[in-house]
């Protein structure tokens, strides 16, 4: 492919020779002699401001808007698009059309990379699957993800997140998914969507653009499944849940260390131990059955992937310190069902049982009524002390009353729990991605 074909990919034009394509990047930081510099424009950063910085660093070709001026004197080619977001995109969708392999969608509220890891898990025992290690799930993290895709790959299983309406439809178009997934509906990012009802809405564009001969993986204990089947012509349902749903568990044995279930696969039943405890693990691991099933991959080999699954990091991984206490990290984002789902996790340890929770974000006009949920339900579930940091997490302390601290800085929050870090005792820590609790993680760790 040369860059005449992939300006026309892009609706753009190019300037200067028509070399061939090799990679491109949107990061001087990383970006490798020969390769294609994408100046995209972000909330903190305009790439157009490190044109130079690219060049320098070895790109052999440019692609920038056709309105800027600062690519005017330049020495290698460049594409000049209306817009380089929505051209790289374009450039994915196209790069994506290349490769006739399952295309496997997820989305939801909570669970997107642990299902997503899950399969890619059970996927990679049958044969080579793109799975990205981190979330890459937005306007930008998606098309650099596809344009990934190789001629080896055999599966690739992809995350879609949302902020704002609209964004599923945006990226949903762009991926083209041949097997679509919801995980589930809970409050989250509601500073953007407002109610949980368009949370359900915006996430079911997923069903509406997967392919004609797709299939749709849809949460049967969801209320919503009447609209998100309504999206639906002629393509394949294939149900998960703990009710009435086409992939089910039953005997479910779950403790701090793992879940244990019989699997039930429309007529066949396997066995499973989950390495990684919770009962929203059991459902994350139907999700990525139900995927594994409609691609017609054996029952064992389904087993086996879920077996061998580890966790994520950020998401419920277990670490020792030097005192021997055991520290949960799910540091990586919040909202109120993963926090119900870790506090579950954490009430099942013995000893001591404290909770470090920092603010959750986006939740919208409700946030301080969330909050003061999960200290309630903290309360509830037996844990022994909570340490909250952060203006909203204030409200969980109050609401969980006797046993609650509050900090202003982690610092002095690391410093009032060190003395109580022995091998009787276990810490969750967790809060939104804005927080960086895996600060606090780190500090207690050394």
């Amino acid at each position: 492919m040369k860059l005449e074909d992939l300006a026309q990919a892009m609706h753009g034009t190019l300037t200067g020779n028509n070399i061939h394509y090799t990679e491109i990047s949107s990061d001087t930081r990383t970006l490798k002699s020969g390769t294609i510099f994408i100046a995209l424009k972000g909330e903190a950063h305009d790439g157009h401001d490190f044109i130079d910085a690219a060049i320098q660093r070895g790109a052999n070709a440019l692609i920038v808007n056709k309105n800027t001026s600062k690519a005017q004197d330049v020495k290698v080619p460049v594409i000049r698009v209306e817009d380089t977001t929505i051209a790289l995109g374009q450039f994915a969708h196209f790069w994506r059309n290349q490769f006739k392999i399952p295309m496997i969608g997820i989305t939801g509220s909570c669970g997107k990379t642990t299902v997503k890891s899950m399969l890619g898990t059970i996927l990679e025992l049958e044969g080579p699957t793109l799975v990205p290690q981190s979330s890459f799930n937005n306007h930008f993290g998606l098309p650099f993800t596809l344009l990934k895709l190789n001629k080896d790959h055999q599966f690739a299983v992809l995350e879609i997140g949302t902020n704002h309406l609209g964004d599923i439809e945006y990226l949903s178009k762009l991926l083209s998914p041949t097997h679509s997934l919801i995980t589930n509906i809970n409050p989250a990012h509601l500073a953007g969507l407002k109610t949980v009802e368009n949370v359900a809405v915006e996430k079911g564009d997923i069903y509406k653009y997967l392919r004609a001969d797709g299939v749709a993986v849809i949460n049967a204990d969801e209320k919503y499944v009447d609209l998100w089947r309504s999206h639906l012509s002629n393509q394949r349902v294939l149900t998960f849940g703990l009710r009435n749903a086409d992939i089910t568990a039953v005997d479910i044995v779950s403790d701090f260390e793992s879940t244990q279930f019989t699997l039930k696969l429309l007529d066949e039943t396997v066995v499973v131990k989950l390495q990684v405890p919770g009962m929203h693990n059991v459902m994350n691991a139907l999700a990525a059955a139900s995927v594994a099933v409609s691609l017609n991959i054996d029952k064992d080999i389904i087993a086996m992937g879920l077996e061998s699954f580890m966790g994520v990091k950020g998401r419920l991984k277990r670490l020792r310190t030097q005192q021997g206490t055991c520290l949960i990290d799910d540091s990586y984002n919040a909202n109120p069902a993963s926090f119900r789902a870790a506090i579950d996790v954490l009430s099942c340890a013995q000893g001591n049982k404290i909770l470090v929770m920092g603010d959750m974000g986006e939740l919208g006009d409700s946030s301080q009524d969330f909050h003061a949920e999960i200290g309630q339900y903290a309360k509830a579930c037996g844990i022994d002390q909570l340490y909250a940091i952060g203006k909203l997490s204030h409200f969980a302390a109050l609401k969980f009353g006797e046993g609650a601290k509050e900090f202003e800085d982690k610092k002095a929050l690391v410093n009032d729990l060190t003395p109580l870090l022995d091998s009787k005792t276990t810490v969750l820590i967790k809060g939104s991605r804005s927080t960086k609790m895996e600060e606090v993680l780190a500090a207690l760790v050394s």
